[in-house]
């Protein structure tokens, strides 16, 4: 939320100018909106009352498909890294061997 300052006249730009690029950004309008949501009174409050709910597990499910996903989130992903491996050392093989 600061702006950069002409070092010629000792004046802040605008904010949003890049002094560089000579170009203004939308900063201004974000900080503006920022701003404005944070110092709403009614924002805040509903902020505020907003109530998160928990959603538990459905216990007998997972113990039937436990298995399961323990070996798609720890198997699949090694035998993938596994048969990429192989597929690039066969291109390997094949791009380095000697004739």
């Amino acid at each position: 939320m600061r702006s950069e300052i002409n070092f010629k006249t000792k004046e802040p730009y605008p904010l949003g100018f890049d002094p560089f690029m000579k170009r203004n950004f939308a900063n201004k309008e974000f900080i503006l909106n920022t701003l404005e949501y944070m110092i709403d009174e009614d924002g805040l409050i509903s902020a505020k009352r907003k109530e998160v709910v928990l959603r538990p597990l459905d216990k007998v499910k997972i113990q039937n498909e436990k298995l399961y996903w323990q070996l798609i989130n720890i198997a699949v992903p090694i035998v993938l890294v596994m048969i990429f491996g192989l597929i690039r050392q066969f291109f390997r093989k094949k791009k380095y061997q000697t004739i």
